[in-house]
Order: structure tokens, then C-alpha cells, then sequence
């Protein structure tokens, strides 16, 4: 019996914002789109686990790009993710009908501490629970932060569903015993809870 469901953020619940955020810091600061995403990968994951804060991401960022600080703003980070947000209102609703049918919500994302500012300035009501890596200090696919999950929504991996777009995400979760699928569209994922005997 399905109890919980545990969905992804940019991906799923919004559009993939990797590449929009990416080109949008890269003209900001000048430098190809390709140049930026190397740093990020180089830096970001501290900013997504809290072990670094966004004016250090931006300084370490900067100096291994051999350019200028941008100009002084209250979060380049948030500008940016808020600038490229696209949210995909056919799964909000789907998690609403979700959550009005007595099925636990939760979002769970590697993101950034202005992200997570965003997000709660959305009021989003449809999520029981939310777990954002850089408030734990980890990440997926880290087996911990998915157990953080399933504490809060008081579930059993068998009996919680996980929903990402990204293969290397959903095979952890199913190594940890939850049932796990790649995102696939609105209309799939219907399919999928009808026939793990939800109906919304």
C-alpha cells in the first residue's frame, strides 16, 4: 500500500533549471556557459550541502574563472534561479489532489540556501514535508538524505514512492528499499499511481 510519495524539484515538480541557471551566471560574469558549469561542479556541491555560503561559492567561483566579483546584489544565486524558474502546474495539481487524498507529500532537492528562500516565499501548500540539502549537509544520492525523508513523512521505503529525473538518484533510492521511478510526464505518472492503486 502506497503511503508516501517523495518528489524532486527542478525536474519534476519545475522545469530543469541546470542549464538556464548556468547560461544566466555566464553572461553575468562574462565567460562561456561551459567555463561557468565547470566551476560549479567544482564549488557547487559545497553550497548545496551548506559547507560554504554564497558570497565564499562566488569568490572561489570567481577567482578560479580569473574574473571580477559581479556587482554587489543581494543573492546573484536567487536572482538568477528566480529569473529561470518555470514551475509545471499539472504535477502541483497532482500533488495537491495527492495530499487532499490522505497520501503523505514531500520535496526533496539538492538546492541552495536562496532557493530554499524562494521556495517558502511560494507558499506551496501541497507538500507534508520538505528536505532541502543544504539545511542537512547532504545530498542526493547520498543514502542519508533520503532516510531523512522517509523520517519526516513517518514512512517505510516500502510503502513511499520516489519520483526524479535523475536514473542515478532513483537507483539509490531503490537500493534503499523505496519504490523509485524516473519522471516521465504528468500523464505516466497517473498511470503509475493508478496502478499502485491510488486514484486522484
Amino acid at each position: 500500500m502506497l503511503d508516501a510519495v517523495i518528489f524532486d524539484w527542478g525536474g519534476v515538480v519545475a522545469e530543469d533549471p541546470s542549464w538556464p541557471l548556468t547560461c544566466y551566471c555566464a553572461e553575468v560574469l562574462a565567460v562561456p556557459p561551459q567555463q561557468f558549469k565547470a566551476a560549479f561542479e567544482k564549488f557547487g556541491r559545497h553550497l548545496q550541502t551548506g559547507l560554504i555560503d554564497e558570497d565564499t561559492f562566488w569568490s572561489l567561483t570567481c577567482a578560479e574563472l580569473g574574473v571580477a566579483r559581479p556587482r554587489p546584489c543581494k543573492s546573484l544565486w536567487g536572482q538568477a534561479f528566480r529569473a529561470v524558474y518555470r514551475p509545471r502546474p499539472e504535477v502541483l495539481l497532482l500533488i495537491e489532489r495527492l495530499k487532499a487524498s490522505g497520501i503523505r507529500t514531500c520535496l526533496l532537492s539538492n538546492t541552495e540556501p536562496p532557493c530554499v528562500d524562494f521556495f517558502m516565499s511560494l507558499g506551496y501548500r501541497c507538500f507534508d514535508q520538505t528536505v532541502f540539502s543544504c539545511k542537512v549537509g547532504t545530498v542526493k544520492p547520498e543514502g542519508r538524505i533520503y532516510r531523512l525523508a522517509l523520517e519526516r513523512l513517518q514512512s517505510l521505503p516500502t510503502g513511499t514512492l520516489f519520483i526524479d529525473d535523475r536514473p542515478s538518484f532513483v537507483m539509490a533510492a531503490k537500493g534503499l528499499g523505496l519504490h523509485a521511478e524516473p519522471y516521465q510526464g504528468v500523464t505516466w505518472l497517473h498511470g503509475l499511481l493508478q496502478g499502485l492503486g491510488v486514484s486522484i
